[in-house]
């Protein structure tokens, strides 16, 4: 099988991946992009030759934590209540977070466009 059949299969496989997930419901497209992030901080410590331990628990910690505060947010609330016992009150502006995670992935992408584009010499 030549390169060119094996990516377009395993495009239409991720297409729809993608497609079943957001027509099913919320919680499985969350889901699947949990486990593409799971699969991209792999792929990439083994790419640089780090231990993969710590990106794989922040990534996942800060992937759900933003996901519990920004779509589950009364939930999130009840539970935290019920916990510690307390009167915790999660109101986030859900606009404002999207906005600041917006700008950070722009940042992150220039930068890594820059990164590409410049020619480097090693000593």
């Amino acid at each position: 099988m030549n390169e060119t059949l094996k990516r377009a299969i395993s495009g239409a496989i991720y297409v729809i991946l993608l497609l079943a997930s957001i027509l099913y419901s919320t919680e499985s497209f969350f889901i699947l992009f949990g486990v593409f992030l799971l699969i991209a901080l792999y792929e990439f410590c083994h790419l640089v030759q780090i231990n993969c331990v710590f990106p794989m628990i922040s990534g996942i910690s800060l992937y759900s934590a933003i996901n519990l505060v920004s779509h589950y947010n009364k939930q999130t609330t009840i539970f935290l209540n019920k916990v510690f016992q307390s009167d915790f009150n999660l109101n986030v502006n859900i606009q404002q977070l999207d906005l600041i995670l917006l700008a950070v992935t722009i940042v992150v992408s220039v930068k890594c466009i820059l990164f590409l584009f410049t020619i480097q010499f090693k000593k």
